[in-house]
């Protein structure tokens, strides 16, 4: 039997050592790859349409519910995604990134990340297979110091503020991404908000999507942009 440090199984990269870092690269060359593909051949569409292929195309995310959540790469691929929606809304490089959620109403990566660890955690402890609900279930309550099942549940519940206890009782309307991005709104000051709503507007008009009647705002409608998503 030959040994090997690292092996590809159903396009996942495992590691003898257990560290996720392979595979997120994976992910993160995967993702810019998908991203680029679709800005540079749906170059003549408007920011809205690009926006929306973006999460259509570039959002599956193969096999991040098995990456440690608080693995320090998985901060690249959350990188390259909000690098990706800027470029997407035409927006300066060094627009924070809290607005971007805002905008583009969709949610943060990191997010969407641990939403989609928590349903396949769900998914694994109420399983129909007695085999898999018995082993997610050692995992988190008998193994949960030593098991990355346990890690990542724990994690992610501690990210979200709610508790492993009610995992199995969740209700998969608590994990959709209008209530995860309810919780991010409320989190975000009302300055921030007005400047998400005002940047909204004018990448509309920008786009055609809407008109204002001054010529002046149409004039320099990229100096607004710019100076409303960069200043503080």
């Amino acid at each position: 039997m030959e040994f090997v440090r690292q092996y590809s199984h159903l396009g996942h990269i495992l590691s003898d050592d257990f560290d996720d870092a392979s595979d997120i690269n994976r992910g993160w060359v995967k993702l810019i790859s998908q991203i680029n593909s679709v800005l540079c051949y749906f170059r003549k569409v408007d920011c809205f349409v690009w926006m929306r292929l973006l999460t259509t195309y570039c959002y599956s995310l193969y096999g991040c519910v098995l990456w440690g959540f608080v693995h320090p790469d998985l901060n690249r691929v959350c990188t390259a995604w909000r690098v990706g929606v800027r470029r997407a809304w035409n927006l300066p490089y060094r627009t924070p990134s809290n607005l971007l959620p805002l905008i583009s109403l969709q949610l943060p990566l990191v997010d969407k990340v641990a939403k989609r660890i928590l349903e396949f955690s769900r998914k694994c402890l109420s399983s129909d297979s007695k085999l898999v609900s018995r082993v997610a279930c050692h995992g988190l309550l008998s193994a949960h110091m030593i098991s990355p099942f346990a890690r990542n549940v724990f994690n992610c519940c501690s990210y979200f503020n709610t508790s492993t206890c009610n995992l199995w009782h969740l209700t998969p309307a608590y994990i959709l991404k209008s209530y995860i991005l309810k919780l991010y709104n409320d989190n975000v000051d009302v300055h921030t908000l007005c400047k998400a709503r005002m940047l909204l507007e004018l990448l509309s008009v920008r786009s055609g999507a809407s008109r204002f009647t001054s010529e002046t705002v149409h004039n320099d409608l990229d100096t607004f942009i710019d100076f409303i998503a960069m200043v503080n």
